[in-house]
């Protein structure tokens, strides 16, 4: 299985499980997806709006602003 078919399927569980509302298990798999695919400004977001979900306003931020440094034009991170 390849890295970039790892990232795939983690970032997919952690979208799932943050649907949920199971944000610690979301973050737990998008750090692990960001091991694959650093340079993914969707996964900084998505690990952006789980970090949200868990009332960590200054780290969600961060995932943010680092997903925005990667891609400015990526709308979701603007949100």
């Amino acid at each position: 299985m390849g890295d970039n078919h790892c990232s795939k399927t983690l970032h997919l569980q952690g979208r799932d499980l943050c649907s949920q509302g199971l944000y610690q298990d979301a973050i737990q798999r998008f750090n692990q997806a960001l091991t694959f695919s650093k340079t993914n400004p969707q996964l900084w977001t998505n690990r952006g709006y789980a970090l949200l979900g868990l009332n960590q306003c200054r780290e969600s931020l961060n995932s943010f602003d680092y997903a925005l440094e990667l891609d400015a034009s990526y709308t979701s991170a603007w949100h």
